[in-house]
């Protein structure tokens, strides 16, 4: 038996954790002086009920090496294999602490997903298959790393303050955002980057955001797509999803929302449109 697990940040419907045999890690969410865990005993309205009334922004927490150890040995408690896929190593440090933990534990594999949200989910789902189809951790850890570069992991955002205090975007970028309208696309390609930036309506450049990241990934894997955001209007969801099915006939099409790790960093008014690329070879040796 190989247990495929992953953390919070990976966006995954906590209906699909029984459902696909699913571990799941949180990450810490600090608000004010309190600290949460993501999807445990916190959720995103709280998150917006607090920067509403203190005007101040969540924080997030590494987890801790220790935290891993903790929950790698209940998860191969039973003689398990294990393959965690963790949040991007380009905006977390805790990958590294779980592939050193991973290290001093036989059988436990960590994978650096160099994606975020519903990227790791994708991946998620691939490693959920090859287990399915009885390969070994070992492989399939080889597998998701050899898949990880071909995730089309972008979002559209509407304002770049919750990345700014966040770190994640310098000042000049957000007030350049602020003062001129833009709306940034942000890139996830092992590392955080801004991508093609459009002026005026956020819900208004959602189609020229999405026919942008076609471009740039024109061969997807057909099996699933996810459209994730943190808040959407039902109807701009609608125009998105069929949109997205015009371009490409995914055989899944998941609307979910991103949960609170995601929404600390990304704030209100955010979507992206998360698939892998064509598989050029199906399963290692």
């Amino acid at each position: 038996m190989v247990k495929i697990v992953t953390d919070s940040g990976s966006d995954i419907p906590k209906e699909w954790y029984g459902k696909l045999n699913i571990g799941i890690i949180p990450f810490n969410i600090i608000l004010g002086d309190k600290e949460y865990l993501d999807g445990i005993d916190l959720d995103v309205k709280m998150i917006y009920k607090y920067v509403a009334e203190t005007k101040k922004l969540p924080k997030t927490a590494a987890i801790s090496p220790a935290v891993y150890r903790e929950y790698f040995e209940k998860f191969t408690v039973d003689g398990n294999e294990m393959v965690y896929i963790a949040l991007s190593s380009g905006i977390s440090v805790s990958y590294g602490s779980a592939a050193a933990t991973a290290r001093e534990m036989k059988g436990v594999y960590a994978v650096d997903s160099k994606s975020l949200s519903s990227g790791v989910a994708l991946l998620v789902l691939y490693a959920c298959e090859l287990r399915d189809q009885s390969m070994s951790a070992a492989d399939i850890a080889k597998n998701v790393e050899r898949r990880a570069s071909g995730v089309q992991c972008s979002f559209l955002i509407d304002k770049l303050e919750f990345l700014h205090k966040g770190g994640r975007c310098t000042g000049l970028e957000r007030f350049a955002s602020t003062l001129l309208k833009i709306k940034p696309t942000i890139i996830m390609e092992e590392h955080m980057r801004v991508g093609k930036k459009f002026m005026g309506n956020w819900a208004n450049n959602l189609s020229k955001y999405a026919e942008d990241a076609f471009m740039r990934y024109p061969e997807p894997d057909l099996k699933r797509v996810f459209i994730t955001y943190t808040t959407a209007d039902p109807e701009v969801i609608a125009k998105i999803k069929e949109k997205v099915l015009a371009k490409f006939p995914f055989e899944e099409v998941h609307e979910t929302t991103a949960q609170g790790t995601i929404t600390s960093h990304c704030g209100k008014n955010t979507l992206g449109i998360l698939y892998m690329s064509r598989d050029e070879k199906e399963g290692l040796s």
